[in-house]
Protein backbone atom coordinates (compact mmCIF):
# COMPACT_ATOMS: atom_id res chain seq x y z
CA UNK A 1 0.00 0.00 0.00
CA UNK A 2 0.90 3.27 -1.03
CA UNK A 3 2.26 5.47 1.98
CA UNK A 4 0.37 8.76 3.11
CA UNK A 5 1.70 12.25 2.37
CA UNK A 6 2.76 12.60 6.04
CA UNK A 7 4.91 8.88 6.03
CA UNK A 8 6.13 10.05 2.56
CA UNK A 9 7.31 13.37 3.85
CA UNK A 10 9.43 11.75 6.72
CA UNK A 11 10.99 9.36 4.51
CA UNK A 12 11.91 12.22 2.49
CA UNK A 13 13.70 14.20 5.70
CA UNK A 14 14.87 11.13 6.58
CA UNK A 15 17.11 10.29 2.94
CA UNK A 16 17.76 14.14 1.85
CA UNK A 17 20.38 14.18 4.65
CA UNK A 18 22.16 10.61 3.72
CA UNK A 19 21.52 11.33 -0.17
CA UNK A 20 23.49 15.14 0.35
CA UNK A 21 26.28 13.29 2.09
CA UNK A 22 26.95 11.06 -0.50
CA UNK A 23 26.36 13.32 -3.06
CA UNK A 24 29.51 15.02 -1.66
CA UNK A 25 31.74 11.69 -1.59
CA UNK A 26 30.94 11.05 -5.67
CA UNK A 27 31.69 14.63 -6.33
CA UNK A 28 35.18 14.44 -5.21
CA UNK A 29 35.23 11.83 -8.27
CA UNK A 30 33.06 13.52 -10.68
CA UNK A 31 35.62 16.58 -10.06
CA UNK A 32 38.49 14.67 -10.67
CA UNK A 33 38.06 12.98 -13.76
CA UNK A 34 36.57 16.51 -15.12
CA UNK A 35 40.13 17.80 -14.58
CA UNK A 36 39.37 19.77 -11.47
CA UNK A 37 42.00 18.62 -9.34
CA UNK A 38 43.86 20.01 -5.94
CA UNK A 39 46.89 21.80 -7.00
CA UNK A 40 50.06 20.54 -6.55
CA UNK A 41 51.87 21.78 -3.19
CA UNK A 42 53.06 25.17 -3.55
CA UNK A 43 54.72 27.46 -0.19
CA UNK A 44 52.61 30.51 1.02
CA UNK A 45 54.57 33.06 -0.52
CA UNK A 46 53.99 31.55 -3.82
CA UNK A 47 53.79 33.95 -6.74
CA UNK A 48 51.17 34.74 -9.71
CA UNK A 49 54.08 32.59 -12.08
CA UNK A 50 54.36 29.66 -9.74
CA UNK A 51 50.22 29.40 -9.53
CA UNK A 52 50.30 29.41 -13.58
CA UNK A 53 53.07 26.58 -13.87
CA UNK A 54 50.85 24.85 -10.88
CA UNK A 55 47.42 25.16 -13.46
CA UNK A 56 49.26 23.82 -16.28
CA UNK A 57 50.77 20.91 -14.17
CA UNK A 58 47.31 19.40 -14.54
CA UNK A 59 47.62 15.95 -16.24
CA UNK A 60 44.57 14.81 -15.88
CA UNK A 61 44.80 10.90 -17.06
CA UNK A 62 41.82 9.31 -15.62
CA UNK A 63 38.89 9.50 -18.56
CA UNK A 64 41.79 7.69 -20.41
CA UNK A 65 41.20 4.80 -17.38
CA UNK A 66 38.06 5.35 -17.29
CA UNK A 67 37.07 5.27 -21.67
CA UNK A 68 39.74 2.73 -21.83
CA UNK A 69 37.20 0.37 -20.02
CA UNK A 70 34.34 1.26 -21.35
CA UNK A 71 35.07 1.42 -25.07
CA UNK A 72 35.08 -2.44 -24.39
CA UNK A 73 31.95 -2.58 -22.66
CA UNK A 74 29.18 -3.62 -25.39
CA UNK A 75 26.37 -5.61 -24.47
CA UNK A 76 24.98 -7.19 -28.33
CA UNK A 77 22.31 -9.64 -27.42
CA UNK A 78 20.32 -11.67 -24.47
CA UNK A 79 19.99 -14.90 -25.27
CA UNK A 80 18.24 -17.93 -23.81
CA UNK A 81 21.32 -20.50 -24.64
CA UNK A 82 24.61 -20.22 -24.82
CA UNK A 83 24.48 -21.82 -27.85
CA UNK A 84 21.16 -20.31 -29.33
CA UNK A 85 21.83 -17.31 -32.22
CA UNK A 86 18.10 -16.03 -31.13
CA UNK A 87 17.65 -13.32 -28.66
CA UNK A 88 15.35 -13.39 -25.84
CA UNK A 89 12.08 -11.35 -26.04
CA UNK A 90 13.45 -9.32 -23.47
CA UNK A 91 15.65 -8.14 -26.04
CA UNK A 92 12.60 -5.96 -28.04
CA UNK A 93 12.13 -3.84 -25.26
CA UNK A 94 16.20 -2.89 -25.09
CA UNK A 95 16.00 -2.11 -28.30
CA UNK A 96 12.90 -0.49 -27.82
CA UNK A 97 14.44 2.00 -25.26
CA UNK A 98 17.53 2.59 -27.36
CA UNK A 99 19.42 0.88 -24.72
CA UNK A 100 22.21 0.24 -27.23
CA UNK A 101 23.59 3.63 -26.79
CA UNK A 102 22.21 4.15 -23.50
CA UNK A 103 24.30 1.43 -22.10
CA UNK A 104 27.56 3.59 -22.38
CA UNK A 105 26.25 6.32 -20.41
CA UNK A 106 25.51 3.79 -17.62
CA UNK A 107 29.44 2.31 -17.86
CA UNK A 108 30.81 5.94 -17.32
CA UNK A 109 28.87 6.29 -14.55
CA UNK A 110 29.87 3.39 -13.06
CA UNK A 111 32.95 3.74 -13.71
CA UNK A 112 33.67 6.94 -12.30
CA UNK A 113 31.13 6.37 -9.06
CA UNK A 114 31.64 2.65 -8.42
CA UNK A 115 28.09 2.26 -8.94
CA UNK A 116 24.87 3.01 -10.69
CA UNK A 117 21.54 2.00 -11.58
CA UNK A 118 18.78 1.07 -13.69
CA UNK A 119 15.45 2.31 -13.48
CA UNK A 120 12.61 -0.01 -14.60
CA UNK A 121 9.00 1.03 -14.92
CA UNK A 122 5.80 -0.16 -16.03
CA UNK A 123 5.47 1.89 -19.98
CA UNK A 124 2.98 1.28 -23.11
CA UNK A 125 3.58 -0.40 -25.10
CA UNK A 126 6.87 -2.02 -23.75
CA UNK A 127 8.44 -1.55 -20.22
CA UNK A 128 10.43 1.91 -19.73
CA UNK A 129 14.02 1.10 -18.67
CA UNK A 130 16.69 4.32 -18.10
CA UNK A 131 20.51 4.42 -16.92
CA UNK A 132 20.46 6.67 -13.58
CA UNK A 133 23.67 7.81 -11.93
CA UNK A 134 24.46 7.53 -8.54
CA UNK A 135 25.10 10.76 -8.06
CA UNK A 136 21.22 11.44 -8.84
CA UNK A 137 19.92 8.41 -7.31
CA UNK A 138 20.12 7.49 -3.53
CA UNK A 139 19.43 4.12 -2.55
CA UNK A 140 18.70 2.63 0.83
CA UNK A 141 19.56 -0.99 1.31
CA UNK A 142 18.82 -3.20 4.74
CA UNK A 143 22.12 -5.11 3.86
CA UNK A 144 25.02 -4.25 1.28
CA UNK A 145 24.50 -7.03 -1.16
CA UNK A 146 21.03 -7.04 -1.06
CA UNK A 147 19.52 -7.08 -4.29
CA UNK A 148 16.35 -4.57 -4.20
CA UNK A 149 16.25 -1.25 -2.40
CA UNK A 150 13.65 -0.62 0.26
CA UNK A 151 13.48 3.15 -0.60
CA UNK A 152 15.30 5.67 -3.14
CA UNK A 153 15.48 9.57 -3.76
CA UNK A 154 16.45 11.86 -6.57
CA UNK A 155 16.80 15.52 -5.59
CA UNK A 156 16.03 17.35 -9.13
CA UNK A 157 17.86 20.17 -9.91
CA UNK A 158 17.04 23.09 -7.95
CA UNK A 159 15.98 21.66 -4.87
CA UNK A 160 12.22 22.65 -5.31
CA UNK A 161 11.13 19.07 -6.74
CA UNK A 162 12.21 15.09 -5.41
CA UNK A 163 11.13 11.82 -6.68
CA UNK A 164 11.16 8.97 -3.89
CA UNK A 165 10.49 5.17 -4.82
CA UNK A 166 9.87 2.30 -2.80
CA UNK A 167 8.28 -1.27 -3.50
CA UNK A 168 5.20 0.39 -4.11
CA UNK A 169 5.14 3.63 -6.03
CA UNK A 170 6.65 6.48 -7.29
CA UNK A 171 5.84 9.75 -5.15
CA UNK A 172 6.23 13.06 -6.99
CA UNK A 173 7.09 15.90 -4.03
CA UNK A 174 7.22 19.40 -4.18
CA UNK A 175 8.63 22.43 -1.57
CA UNK A 176 6.33 25.26 -0.68
CA UNK A 177 8.55 27.13 1.83
CA UNK A 178 10.55 24.28 3.98
CA UNK A 179 7.51 21.77 3.79
CA UNK A 180 7.31 19.12 1.09
CA UNK A 181 4.02 18.27 -0.34
CA UNK A 182 2.80 14.91 -2.26
CA UNK A 183 1.72 16.14 -5.64
CA UNK A 184 1.36 12.78 -7.55
CA UNK A 185 1.21 8.97 -6.22
CA UNK A 186 2.32 6.82 -9.74
CA UNK A 187 1.33 2.65 -8.08
CA UNK A 188 3.92 0.95 -10.24
CA UNK A 189 2.83 -2.50 -8.91
CA UNK A 190 5.83 -4.10 -9.38
CA UNK A 191 6.29 -5.17 -5.74
CA UNK A 192 10.18 -3.90 -5.46
CA UNK A 193 11.71 -1.11 -5.28
CA UNK A 194 12.53 -0.60 -9.46
CA UNK A 195 15.91 0.30 -9.20
CA UNK A 196 18.44 -1.83 -10.20
CA UNK A 197 22.09 -1.34 -9.00
CA UNK A 198 25.12 -2.12 -11.20
CA UNK A 199 28.28 -2.05 -9.71
CA UNK A 200 32.02 -1.29 -11.07
CA UNK A 201 33.03 -4.49 -8.68
CA UNK A 202 31.93 -6.49 -6.10
CA UNK A 203 33.55 -5.67 -2.72
CA UNK A 204 31.69 -7.20 0.91
CA UNK A 205 34.27 -5.08 2.98
CA UNK A 206 33.41 -1.36 1.76
CA UNK A 207 30.30 0.53 2.29
CA UNK A 208 29.77 0.99 -0.95
CA UNK A 209 31.54 -0.02 -4.10
CA UNK A 210 34.70 0.79 -5.57
CA UNK A 211 35.08 2.91 -9.14
CA UNK A 212 37.91 3.18 -11.24
CA UNK A 213 39.37 6.37 -10.41
CA UNK A 214 38.64 6.33 -6.15
CA UNK A 215 42.06 3.90 -6.26
CA UNK A 216 44.11 6.82 -8.37
CA UNK A 217 43.21 10.01 -6.71
CA UNK A 218 46.73 9.88 -4.71
CA UNK A 219 48.59 8.77 -8.11
CA UNK A 220 46.93 10.81 -10.02
CA UNK A 221 47.96 13.75 -7.77
CA UNK A 222 51.67 12.32 -7.45
CA UNK A 223 51.90 12.88 -11.37
CA UNK A 224 50.66 16.55 -11.02
CA UNK A 225 53.03 17.43 -8.29
CA UNK A 226 56.30 15.80 -10.39
CA UNK A 227 54.93 17.39 -13.57
CA UNK A 228 54.49 20.68 -11.54
CA UNK A 229 58.26 20.39 -10.15
CA UNK A 230 59.58 19.17 -14.07
CA UNK A 231 57.40 22.80 -15.22
CA UNK A 232 59.04 24.52 -12.60
CA UNK A 233 62.76 23.08 -13.04
CA UNK A 234 62.19 24.22 -16.78
CA UNK A 235 61.57 27.54 -15.84
CA UNK A 236 64.26 28.46 -13.32
CA UNK A 237 66.74 26.26 -13.73
CA UNK A 238 66.50 24.69 -17.38
CA UNK A 239 69.29 27.16 -18.45
CA UNK A 240 72.91 27.84 -16.68
CA UNK A 241 71.80 30.67 -14.14
CA UNK A 242 73.94 33.59 -14.22
CA UNK A 243 74.79 35.97 -11.34
CA UNK A 244 76.96 38.75 -10.72
CA UNK A 245 78.10 39.99 -7.67
CA UNK A 246 79.26 43.83 -6.72
CA UNK A 247 76.13 44.97 -8.88
CA UNK A 248 72.16 45.54 -7.46
CA UNK A 249 69.52 44.71 -10.26
CA UNK A 250 68.29 48.01 -10.36
CA UNK A 251 71.27 49.84 -10.90
CA UNK A 252 71.64 48.47 -14.47
CA UNK A 253 68.43 47.23 -15.77
CA UNK A 254 70.09 47.14 -19.60
CA UNK A 255 72.47 44.26 -18.17
CA UNK A 256 69.56 42.35 -16.54
CA UNK A 257 67.22 41.96 -19.19
CA UNK A 258 70.32 41.32 -21.68
CA UNK A 259 71.08 38.10 -19.98
CA UNK A 260 68.39 35.06 -19.59
CA UNK A 261 65.42 34.35 -17.58
CA UNK A 262 67.34 34.79 -14.20
CA UNK A 263 70.45 36.84 -12.90
CA UNK A 264 71.46 36.70 -9.49
CA UNK A 265 72.77 39.85 -7.95
CA UNK A 266 74.72 39.83 -4.81
CA UNK A 267 75.56 43.75 -3.32
CA UNK A 268 79.19 42.57 -2.19
CA UNK A 269 82.60 44.54 -2.88
CA UNK A 270 84.01 43.99 -6.52
CA UNK A 271 82.09 43.09 -9.50
CA UNK A 272 82.09 39.25 -10.74
CA UNK A 273 79.89 37.85 -13.54
CA UNK A 274 79.21 33.90 -13.54
CA UNK A 275 77.36 31.35 -13.85
CA UNK A 276 75.16 28.11 -12.35
CA UNK A 277 75.09 24.81 -13.94
CA UNK A 278 71.42 23.90 -15.22
CA UNK A 279 69.46 21.68 -13.77
CA UNK A 280 69.36 17.91 -15.04
CA UNK A 281 65.95 17.60 -15.92
CA UNK A 282 66.21 13.65 -16.89
CA UNK A 283 65.69 12.88 -13.24
CA UNK A 284 62.38 14.79 -13.02
CA UNK A 285 61.21 12.93 -16.50
CA UNK A 286 61.98 9.35 -15.41
CA UNK A 287 60.21 10.10 -11.92
CA UNK A 288 57.24 10.84 -14.15
CA UNK A 289 57.30 7.57 -15.99
CA UNK A 290 58.03 5.65 -12.79
CA UNK A 291 54.61 7.20 -11.93
CA UNK A 292 52.72 6.83 -14.97
CA UNK A 293 53.97 2.84 -14.70
CA UNK A 294 52.71 2.93 -11.22
CA UNK A 295 49.00 4.32 -12.43
CA UNK A 296 48.97 1.36 -15.30
CA UNK A 297 49.66 -1.26 -12.64
CA UNK A 298 46.53 0.06 -10.31
CA UNK A 299 44.54 0.77 -12.84
CA UNK A 300 45.55 -2.76 -15.02
CA UNK A 301 46.09 -0.23 -18.01
CA UNK A 302 48.46 -1.62 -20.56
CA UNK A 303 51.81 0.70 -20.44
CA UNK A 304 51.88 1.32 -23.69
CA UNK A 305 48.37 3.44 -23.12
CA UNK A 306 50.14 5.35 -20.72
CA UNK A 307 53.64 5.83 -22.02
CA UNK A 308 53.08 6.04 -25.62
CA UNK A 309 55.85 2.66 -25.97
CA UNK A 310 54.68 0.85 -28.79
CA UNK A 311 57.38 1.40 -31.26
CA UNK A 312 58.26 -2.17 -33.32
CA UNK A 313 55.37 -4.20 -30.94
CA UNK A 314 54.13 -7.35 -32.65
CA UNK A 315 50.62 -8.58 -32.56
CA UNK A 316 51.43 -10.91 -30.04
CA UNK A 317 53.02 -8.14 -27.68
CA UNK A 318 50.55 -6.23 -27.63
CA UNK A 319 47.74 -9.30 -26.81
CA UNK A 320 49.93 -10.29 -23.94
CA UNK A 321 50.15 -6.36 -22.67
CA UNK A 322 46.50 -6.49 -22.81
CA UNK A 323 46.22 -9.36 -20.68
CA UNK A 324 45.75 -7.61 -17.31
CA UNK A 325 42.94 -5.08 -19.49
CA UNK A 326 41.18 -7.55 -20.72
CA UNK A 327 41.01 -9.63 -17.53
CA UNK A 328 39.66 -6.42 -15.65
CA UNK A 329 37.10 -5.91 -18.59
CA UNK A 330 35.83 -9.96 -18.15
CA UNK A 331 35.27 -9.00 -14.28
CA UNK A 332 32.78 -5.67 -14.93
CA UNK A 333 31.20 -7.78 -17.71
CA UNK A 334 30.66 -10.61 -15.18
CA UNK A 335 29.43 -8.25 -12.52
CA UNK A 336 27.62 -5.52 -14.55
CA UNK A 337 26.02 -8.10 -16.80
CA UNK A 338 24.39 -9.81 -13.85
CA UNK A 339 22.78 -6.89 -13.27
CA UNK A 340 21.13 -6.30 -16.60
CA UNK A 341 19.80 -9.80 -16.25
CA UNK A 342 18.08 -8.53 -13.26
CA UNK A 343 16.87 -5.19 -14.98
CA UNK A 344 15.10 -7.44 -18.08
CA UNK A 345 13.89 -10.11 -15.86
CA UNK A 346 12.21 -7.03 -13.54
CA UNK A 347 10.90 -5.63 -17.33
CA UNK A 348 9.29 -8.84 -17.83
CA UNK A 349 7.40 -8.18 -14.77
CA UNK A 350 6.30 -4.92 -15.37
CA UNK A 351 5.22 -5.97 -19.65
CA UNK A 352 3.21 -8.66 -17.10
CA UNK A 353 5.06 -11.01 -19.13
CA UNK A 354 5.56 -13.78 -16.51
CA UNK A 355 7.94 -16.48 -18.39
CA UNK A 356 10.37 -13.28 -19.31
CA UNK A 357 9.47 -12.19 -15.34
CA UNK A 358 11.14 -15.62 -14.54
CA UNK A 359 13.90 -16.31 -16.87
CA UNK A 360 16.93 -16.93 -14.75
CA UNK A 361 18.56 -18.93 -17.56
CA UNK A 362 19.05 -16.08 -20.46
CA UNK A 363 22.47 -14.42 -20.94
CA UNK A 364 23.63 -11.24 -21.72
CA UNK A 365 25.99 -11.67 -24.85
CA UNK A 366 29.23 -9.01 -24.55
CA UNK A 367 30.48 -8.06 -28.01
CA UNK A 368 33.95 -9.24 -28.76
CA UNK A 369 36.56 -5.99 -28.46
CA UNK A 370 39.66 -7.09 -27.97
CA UNK A 371 41.98 -5.64 -30.29
CA UNK A 372 43.69 -8.57 -31.97
CA UNK A 373 44.69 -9.00 -35.49
CA UNK A 374 42.22 -10.42 -37.70
CA UNK A 375 43.98 -12.79 -39.70
CA UNK A 376 45.64 -14.96 -36.41
CA UNK A 377 41.32 -14.48 -35.61
CA UNK A 378 40.82 -16.27 -38.71
CA UNK A 379 43.02 -19.03 -38.64
CA UNK A 380 42.44 -19.61 -35.24
CA UNK A 381 38.47 -20.37 -36.22
CA UNK A 382 39.35 -22.15 -39.40
CA UNK A 383 41.28 -24.42 -37.19
CA UNK A 384 38.07 -24.71 -34.83
CA UNK A 385 36.41 -25.90 -37.67
CA UNK A 386 38.43 -27.89 -39.65
CA UNK A 387 40.25 -30.13 -36.67
CA UNK A 388 37.79 -29.55 -34.40
CA UNK A 389 34.55 -30.02 -36.39
CA UNK A 390 33.08 -27.11 -35.09
CA UNK A 391 30.12 -26.46 -37.10
CA UNK A 392 30.71 -22.82 -38.99
CA UNK A 393 28.19 -20.65 -37.98
CA UNK A 394 28.80 -20.90 -33.89
CA UNK A 395 32.18 -18.96 -35.01
CA UNK A 396 30.24 -16.50 -36.90
CA UNK A 397 29.50 -14.51 -33.40
CA UNK A 398 33.82 -14.92 -32.95
CA UNK A 399 34.88 -13.19 -35.56
CA UNK A 400 36.11 -8.86 -34.68
CA UNK A 401 33.85 -6.53 -35.57
CA UNK A 402 30.67 -9.16 -36.61
CA UNK A 403 27.32 -7.96 -34.38
CA UNK A 404 24.72 -9.99 -34.12
CA UNK A 405 22.57 -8.08 -37.11
CA UNK A 406 26.05 -9.36 -39.14
CA UNK A 407 25.49 -13.29 -38.31
CA UNK A 408 21.76 -12.95 -38.58
CA UNK A 409 22.37 -11.70 -42.07
CA UNK A 410 25.26 -14.13 -43.02
CA UNK A 411 22.57 -17.38 -41.53
CA UNK A 412 19.54 -15.97 -43.71
CA UNK A 413 22.06 -16.03 -46.91
CA UNK A 414 23.68 -19.31 -46.04
CA UNK A 415 20.00 -20.78 -45.74
CA UNK A 416 18.66 -19.00 -48.82
CA UNK A 417 21.63 -20.62 -50.62
CA UNK A 418 21.55 -24.05 -49.11
CA UNK A 419 19.43 -26.60 -51.27
CA UNK A 420 19.49 -28.85 -48.47
CA UNK A 421 18.30 -26.63 -45.98
CA UNK A 422 15.79 -25.61 -48.40
CA UNK A 423 14.60 -29.12 -49.00
CA UNK A 424 14.42 -29.82 -45.40
CA UNK A 425 12.57 -26.40 -45.01
CA UNK A 426 9.95 -27.80 -47.15
CA UNK A 427 9.82 -31.50 -45.81
CA UNK A 428 9.28 -30.14 -42.52
CA UNK A 429 6.25 -27.78 -43.95
CA UNK A 430 4.57 -30.66 -45.45
CA UNK A 431 4.48 -33.01 -42.54
CA UNK A 432 3.38 -30.17 -40.72
CA UNK A 433 0.47 -29.99 -43.07
CA UNK A 434 -0.05 -33.34 -42.97
CA UNK A 435 -0.37 -33.24 -39.08
CA UNK A 436 -3.03 -30.14 -39.45
CA UNK A 437 -4.98 -32.65 -41.41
Amino acid sequence: MPMDSREARLELDRMRHQAHVERQRLDLFERYHRGHHDWPYQPSTATVEFKTLAERAITNLLPLVVDTLVERLYVDGYRPEVQDDANSRAWDWWQANGLDSRQKQLYETVAINGYGFVLVLPGDPVPWMRPASARSWHAEYVEPDDDWPTRAVRMDAGGKTARLLDADALYVMERSGNRWDVSEVWEHGLGVCPLVRFRCRWDLDHDHPIGEVEPLLRIQDRLNQTVFDLLVAQTYASVPQKYITGLVEQDDQSIAHALAKRVWTFDEPGTEVGQLGEANLNNIVQAISNTLRVYGLVSKTPPHYLLGEIVNLSAEALTAADTSLSKKVEDRQTVIGESWEQALRLAGVAAGDEEAAGDHASQVVWRDTDPRALSSTVDALSKMVEGLQVPPEMTWPMIPGWTQQDVERAQAIRQEGDPLAQVEEEIARQLEGHADA
